[in-house]
């Protein structure tokens, strides 16, 4: 409970827990683990079309279910786009683990559908499915789409020749069906031009590859062969007139390749020329253009035209003369080439080369990674070298480019040696994933400095490792260190097993500051996680070293195939005396402080061993550490316990496997760790107790779920509590002048459970994150065929009068709970009012606003600096009764470019949402950690270091379970649960 202190700034309020007396459960049998059932498969199948009106929905789960729990009310199945369920029954079949879903009535044909399974599906075990699972399909569809609008309109003049064409369908379009046969676009002569076709949903768009020509007659067709997603074809074609806008500009040219001026040209050499706008190939004639060498004599040519016209490349049918001079320009007489408008060319450049002997295209020599190669790190850089240099010119993403299985990867393309080519992936590749490297070849692709083209494409395949994670490593003595003792020895740590055969002395190596190599004994320990290199001779004093770890594909890599993405280097200074004192080694469980790990009882697995070690040289080892486990059973050995721990410069943390389980008993613990010049550290040996993880000492036999009460009307005016806040603090209009309340009474609720969510480890829809994550789930609607526990949110305490309003003084209670140790009963109902239960914001408003009574204007309180634009008490403006309030919570608002008052609006709300939601979350989660046996008076462990009033004794600020809080700090600090009872809340100690 919080309660109030007579403070103006700062102000403390209390948070209690009821003792309920409440015995725990019958511990004879163990509990199912808490994790989730997993939804298999599903028909129909996600995004099935021809689906039958008559269809039946079927899950299959990995374990039996319970029918009922199907009935929550986010298990629904509706038409796309609606919020209206569709009626049905659902059915067990195949022994409970397969659910089926009947609607009623047969559904709607040629309808999309949206079946939704709630994150609270449950098995017979309770155990939840935790996140919602969706899927949609379509309905039986045998009506043709047709046409229902364009972007362009029949009989239209000065349309862009160069703006994309859109026909809208009536329904969604198969991608599949877009083809070069789909669509002719014609003009008056019925001549054809080419096409790009895109299908966006309902659009179809069409985008002239080239330049209309201006002022002509165009026909757009679009054939029967545009099908639906279903197949079925457009009923008719359909088509439309239009006429392009007039050109009269003349075209110019941007760029001729190669260089004018330049030499050693290949006799191959097939020179282009770069318009600024789409011309006609057909115009390019010996009268329009000139191509002749030194001596006069003409180049017989052909022109090849890029797809979009703007570049023509100019043949010549035969190989030009070595060593010789030519001279090729485009005359801007009458006979001009022209635009594709009749436009003539208006200016040109001339261009003069000469020829050298090279005519050999580039050929490539290594290609990494190779064709066909596996276990492929996920940062890699594909390079191909060639055996000549490059034109850098041409090296770009239109000639090299990464697909991983036909699709596009976004790269950078550059040269990191002149004749080769690496093709870097902007954000790393994925795992298990096929990938193809292509480089172009031809006269649109790579070319060497004579301009002789790659001969064909270059495609090369590879697979990526099946690991998502990449290697990273601990160099000790770390970069920058100065006193070195000279008899240290050097150690690599790295983050995961690695490949033992790519650790050697090419690899892993010691050298001088000047790089040169130092003889040195190379070790490997810690299961493949650890090098240890050992000079041959002591280290000099007052000398600088390097230890060096190659990178790259050609460097050290994990079992996975992952490798480090750099070199890593790390330089340091030796001193001259050498190192005589060990290191000091602190251990502990589950990362308890020592002074609260005292007669702790442990699950045998899932515990964290955690270890702090410091030296007064700083000259640790954290390769060498070993922890060592005496008990009744066997013990996983240090290196088992090594290969998979957190491993910093000075800390170590393993979490025991279930793998390697421990047999229930007397244990003890210990762990030892020497520095880089042998002297070893030993920690104290403490006992742990082994426990198995009975129903009577668990408090969580599966995740925990609390139902979040805002339905409430315990002052019985006729609207449910958290209604009452959300118009006291100004979240919501009297009235709903703008419709608005019930959308701000979501936004809210979910930013208050986002901040619970948070401390218990959840992400903000409440699903679980990682191991770390706790077993509790809040909902916001009644559960069904789920044991749960209520909490009232909202409103006044219960104790306190009804009729309090702003000015009157607070009970300064803002929550109470039933403390229920070891969440003996899970069914808990923190919602009465004798004794007022729950959590009671309108106590934080009381009380605040009775803080800025007296001190404002002088002083504002943060509270009142959030709340005086929005609390209606205040003097402010509630979210609904601002003109501009419709327009910033629209869910298309966009605050980088709206207008600065509403931009201004929308921080006062949204600021007010933060802070607000930070203190009630925080207080809810107090409330809730009562409910589970959250902290109990006594002996530690058992007591979890709590006082008489079930509150942390000795709490330090930002403690979720201290008996008091302050709404200033609550905004501010990040509040956390205390490490003994986030360890009990985990599961990772256990109360006996």
């Amino acid at each position: 409970m919080l309660s109030i202190k007579n403070s103006v700034v700062g102000a403390l309020l209390c948070l209690t827990a009821c003792g309920s007396g409440k015995s725990g459960s019958d511990a004879s049998t163990a509990p199912p683990a808490i994790n989730r059932i997993n939804l298999l498969s599903h028909e129909p199948a996600a995004d099935a079309v021809q689906v039958t009106a008559d269809v039946q929905i079927t899950l299959r789960f990995d374990s039996s279910m319970v029918l009922d729990c199907f009935q929550d009310e986010d298990t629904w199945l509706r038409a796309a786009g609606s919020s209206a369920n569709i009626s049905g029954s659902f059915q067990l079949a195949a022994g409970g683990t397969s659910v089926v879903f009947t609607p009623n009535a047969p559904l709607t044909q040629e309808t999309d559908y949206v079946f939704q399974a709630s994150p609270l599906t449950c098995d017979r075990d309770g155990r939840l499915l935790e996140y919602e699972k969706s899927f949609s399909f379509r309905t039986l569809d045998t009506t043709p789409p047709h046409i229902v609008s364009a972007n362009v309109s029949n009989g239209e003049t000065g349309r862009s020749r160069h703006a994309p064409l859109i026909v809208t369908a009536s329904e969604r379009l198969s991608v599949a069906s877009a083809t070069g046969h789909s669509v002719l676009l014609r003009d008056a002569f019925s001549q054809s031009y080419n096409c790009q076709l895109t299908i966006d949903d309902e659009d179809l768009v069409v985008q002239p590859s080239a330049d209309l020509p201006g002022d002509r007659q165009f026909t757009l067709l679009v054939g029967t062969s545009i099908t639906d997603r279903a197949g079925n074809a457009l009923a008719s074609t359909w088509s439309v007139a239009f006429r392009t806008a007039i050109d009269l500009q003349p075209p110019s040219v941007t760029a001729i390749w190669p260089a004018n001026g330049s030499s050693n040209v290949s006799p191959a050499i097939q020179p282009i020329v770069t318009f600024d706008e789409s011309m006609a190939p057909s115009t390019v004639e010996p009268s329009s253009l000139t191509f002749q060498d030194q001596f006069g004599s003409l180049v017989a040519f052909a022109i090849i035209s890029s797809t979009d016209q703007r570049t023509l490349r100019v043949r010549p049918l035969a190989l030009l003369e070595p060593n010789r001079n030519y001279f090729m320009a485009f005359s801007v007489s009458a006979a001009a080439v022209t635009d594709v408008s009749g436009n003539p060319l208006a200016n040109t450049s001339a261009l003069s080369f000469t020829t050298g002997t090279d005519e050999m295209p580039p050929t490539a020599v290594h290609t990494g990674p190779v064709a066909g190669e596996t276990r492929v790190s996920l940062n890699v850089t594909p390079v191909v070298t060639f055996d000549e240099l490059l034109d850098p010119n041409w090296v770009n993403s239109t000639t090299a480019e990464l697909l991983q299985d036909g699709t596009l990867v976004p790269c950078v393309i550059d040269q990191p040696q002149p004749n080769s080519v690496r093709v870097s992936p902007i954000l790393p590749l994925m795992q298990s994933a096929n990938y193809q490297l292509r480089l172009i070849g031809g006269h649109e692709g790579l070319r060497d400095l004579a301009g002789n083209v790659l001969a064909a494409d270059l495609e090369t395949s590879f697979t990526t490792s099946a690991d998502g994670s990449l290697p990273g490593a601990m160099l000790q003595p770390g970069d920058g260190r100065a006193t070195v003792p000279p008899s240290a020895h050097i150690s690599i740590v790295f983050d995961s097993v690695m490949d033992t055969s790519t650790l050697n002395a090419q690899t892993c190596e010691l050298r001088t500051d000047t790089h040169l190599p130092v003889p040195a004994t190379l070790s490997i320990s810690g299961g493949g996680r650890v090098v240890t290199l050992t000079p041959d001779t002591p280290l000099a004093p007052l000398t600088y070293y390097r230890t060096y770890i190659r990178g790259g594909p050609n460097g050290v890599r994990e079992t996975s195939g992952n490798w480090l993405g750099n070199d890593l280097n790390a330089r340091y200074r030796t001193i001259l005396s050498n190192d005589l004192i060990s290191p000091s080694v602190s251990l502990t469980v589950n990362e308890i402080d020592p002074q609260r790990r005292g007669d702790i009882a442990l699950p045998p697995w899932d515990f964290t061993i955690d270890v702090q070690v410091t030296d007064p040289e700083d000259s640790l080892d954290m390769g060498s550490i070993q922890v060592l486990l005496s008990g009744p059973g066997p013990a996983p050995g240090p290196t088992s316990l090594f290969a998979t721990a957190e491993i910093g410069f000075r800390s170590f943390r393993a979490i025991m496997p279930q793998s390697l389980a421990l047999a229930p008993g007397s244990w003890t613990l210990s762990a030892q760790v020497s520095d880089l010049s042998g002297n070893t550290g030993i920690s104290s040996t403490i006992p742990i107790l082994i426990t198995e993880p009975t129903t009577g000492i668990l408090p969580f036999e599966q995740a925990q779920i609390v139902w979040a009460r805002t339905d409430l009307d315990r002052n019985g005016n006729g609207r449910a509590d958290f209604e009452d806040d959300m118009l006291r603090l100004g979240f919501a209009s009297a009235g709903d002048p703008a419709g608005l309340n019930d959308e701000m009474r979501r936004i809210v609720l979910d930013a208050i459970l986002t901040q619970a969510n948070a401390l218990f480890g959840r992400g903000s829809r409440g699903e679980p994150i990682d191991s770390d994550s706790v077993g509790i789930r809040f909902t916001t609607h009644q559960p069904i065929a789920l044991a749960h526990q209520q909490m009232a949110l909202g409103g006044l305490d219960p104790e306190g009068s009804h009729s309090r309003q702003y000015g009157d003084p607070s009970t300064g209670i803002l929550g109470r709970a039933y403390y229920d140790y070891r969440n003996a009963n899970i069914n808990d109902r923190n919602i009465g009012s004798s004794p007022g239960l729950g959590v009671f914001p309108a106590e934080m408003w009381l009380y605040q606003t009775e803080i800025h009574q007296q001190v404002y204007p002088g002083f504002q309180t943060l509270f009142a600096q959030r709340f005086l634009p929005l609390c209606p008490d205040m003097g402010g403006t509630p979210v609904g009764s601002h003109p501009d309030d419709p327009a910033i919570l629209a869910s298309d608002f966009d605050p980088q470019n709206a207008p600065t008052t509403q931009v201004a609006r929308h921080t006062e709300i949204m600021n007010a949402l933060s802070d607000w939601s930070s203190a009630i979350g925080t207080i809810l989660t107090h409330e809730v950690g009562h409910a589970v046996g959250l902290t109990a008076p006594g002996p530690a462990p058992g007591g979890l270091f709590g006082d008489s009033s079930l509150h942390n004794n000795g709490f330090a600020a930002a403690e979720v379970m201290a008996s008091t809080v302050g709404y200033e700090a609550m905004v501010a600090l990040d509040y956390n649960f205390r490490d003994l009872n986030l360890a009990y809340l985990r599961q990772r100690i256990l109360l006996r």
